[in-house]
């Protein structure tokens, strides 16, 4: 019977390719690729499908996205890592003037999640094409705000204000999802 948990972690070869899905080359040697990224989850890979300077672009991007856009949202999901999974978040307390630098624990922290909105490719709505990705502006997910506001406050930070610095680069994201 298959295991249809979207925490299911078996690997699938889909195909072996034989050249880079990026730049084409078939001359060099090739290593796997998932579809969906191992950190969403990803389980269909494709063998013989991206060259070492391939892979270390499509890393350094996933890595971005992965460890700092989608940190809280993965690890509430309990989602896979191949590293060893942060514990702490840094947070900034400010109290009128003042400000102070602290980690809390990821367990405290409330699920953010920032996703870009884009403009449908120039194709589709008849626009003059510019080069790159539009983007129309950013859709905030947070959960119950203001109860998990109260409950960091309360068990970390007094009556000031909570700030979370998530890094965020909608680039990256649009390149991940490419």
């Amino acid at each position: 019977m298959a295991n249809n948990s979207p925490l299911d972690t078996r690997r699938v070869v889909l195909r072996d390719v034989g050249k880079c899905i990026y730049c084409l080359r078939s001359d060099i040697p090739l290593s796997e690729e998932h579809i969906i990224p191992f950190g969403l989850n990803g389980n269909f890979t494709l063998r013989n499908a991206s060259c070492e300077t391939c892979r270390s672009i499509t890393s350094a991007f996933e890595f971005d996205v992965l460890r700092h856009t989608f940190l809280l949202p993965r690890r509430t999901l309990h989602m896979k890592s191949r590293r060893a999974p942060q514990n702490e978040v840094p947070a900034i307390i400010e109290m009128g003037d003042s400000r102070s630098f602290i980690r809390i624990p990821i367990d405290d922290c409330p699920i953010l999640l920032i996703l870009p909105i884009f403009m449908p490719p120039a194709v589709l709505d008849d626009r003059p094409y510019q080069l790159g990705i539009q983007g129309t502006g950013n859709f905030f997910m947070s959960e119950a705000r203001e109860i998990a506001k109260e409950k960091l406050r309360k068990k970390h930070g007094g009556p000031g204000k909570i700030k979370f610095n998530i890094r965020y680069q909608p680039t990256n994201f649009a390149r991940m999802l490419a």
